[in-house]
C-alpha cells in the first residue's frame, strides 16, 4: 500500500497483472493486504500529477487454488 487514510475509505496500492507488470491502482475502499489474490474492476484514468493509474471501482478476494493458499485465505 502506497497510502491509506485513515478512516480506510480510501487508498493507493501496486499490484502485479498476469503479465507481471506492475500497476498504481486507487480506489474507495480499504487497501488489499500484500500477497491477496484479488480482481479489481475499473478503468484506467490520467492523473495530472501522477500518471497512469487504474481507478478501481471494486475489489474482490480471489478463492485459493492450491491448500498452502486456502491456509493463508482463512487465516485472514
Amino acid at each position: 500500500t502506497i497510502y491509506e487514510n485513515t478512516q480506510r475509505t480510501y487508498c493507493v496500492f501496486v499490484l502485479k497483472d498476469y503479465n507481471e507488470e506492475y500497476i498504481t491502482c486507487t480506489g474507495k475502499f480499504e487497501s488489499p493486504k500484500e500477497g491477496e489474490d484479488i480482481e479489481v474492476r475499473g478503468r484506467y484514468v490520467e492523473h495530472e500529477k501522477y500518471g497512469r493509474q487504474f481507478d478501481a471501482t471494486s475489489v474482490e478476494k480471489l478463492k485459493p487454488d492450491n491448500m498452502g493458499a486456502a491456509k493463508t485465505y482463512l487465516l485472514n
